[in-house]
């Protein structure tokens, strides 16, 4: 028998958090049983729209919420239909369900996912030297977490401006890289970050207010004499190669 769902998102309004906003929730009831889940988001609520269920503006929080707000909807309905097929559909079940794939999605097993579908396209849309810089970056993540956190992997939620600030700093002093090599790294570490955006793996954008600045770097030429030294050598170079295949 067809059991009778709903899910309704709102601002709790008799409550009021540090920074002055409405805690955001999601009430899913099961014929007739409710369960409240926290988004672990806020918002002003003078800002949230109760009819829509969605926040109100164009700021980039709203925009934010707003997309997780979808995104936690689609996600309550497979996980709801899931569960109807299994005939196991119980408020129990659904905070289970959503609970367990919140614990599967972390930024290394993401990042590996990645470079594995990398490994697949090099030849046809993807350089070898390409893949290798996401390799290398990832190494560069894994230790970084190990150092940092004493951990192998870390959830997604915890990729946030902390984090990438962190993992500056850890470029520039543990590894001594340059301001340029610094956000090279980063900049490959947000594709990343943008793809689990893309999914909608991540609630939020750990980049959003970050920009990069490269330097930039005055390239030296040579003078007369190393030039000259430079042609000579390439010359002896090539005969040597000459010679080698002559024989």
């Amino acid at each position: 028998m067809t059991q009778k769902t709903s899910i309704l998102f709102f601002a709790r309004k008799t409550t009021q958090l540090k920074n002055g906003e409405s805690p955001i929730f999601v009430r899913i009831t099961i014929d007739g049983q409710r369960l409240d889940i926290s988004l672990k988001r806020s918002i002003d609520s003078n800002l949230w729209d109760a009819n829509k269920g969605k926040c109100k503006g164009n700021s980039l929080k709203t925009k934010e919420n707003n997309r997780y707000i979808h995104y936690m909807e689609e996600k309550l309905l497979k996980i709801i239909t899931d569960l109807e097929i299994q005939e196991e559909l119980c408020c129990k079940n659904v905070k289970a369900s959503l609970n367990q794939e919140n614990e599967d999605l972390s930024i290394i097993s993401i990042f590996q996912r990645h470079n594995e579908r990398c490994e697949k396209r090099i030849g046809i849309d993807m350089a070898e030297g390409t893949v290798e810089r996401y390799r290398t970056c990832l190494k560069h993540s894994q230790t970084f977490i190990k150092t940092q956190y004493n951990l192998k992997d870390l959830p997604l939620n915890k990729i946030n401006h902390q984090f990438i600030t962190d993992f500056e700093h850890y470029f520039r002093t543990e590894r001594k890289c340059s301001t340029n090599t610094t956000f090279k790294y980063l900049k490959n570490f947000k594709k990343i970050t943008n793809w689990a955006l893309a999914n909608e793996w991540m609630r939020s954008d750990p980049f959003a207010k970050i920009k990069f600045k490269m330097e930039k770097v005055d390239k030296e030429f040579l003078d007369d004499e190393n030039q000259n030294w430079l042609i000579i050598y390439l010359i002896k170079d090539t005969f040597k190669v000459y010679i080698l295949f002559d024989k």
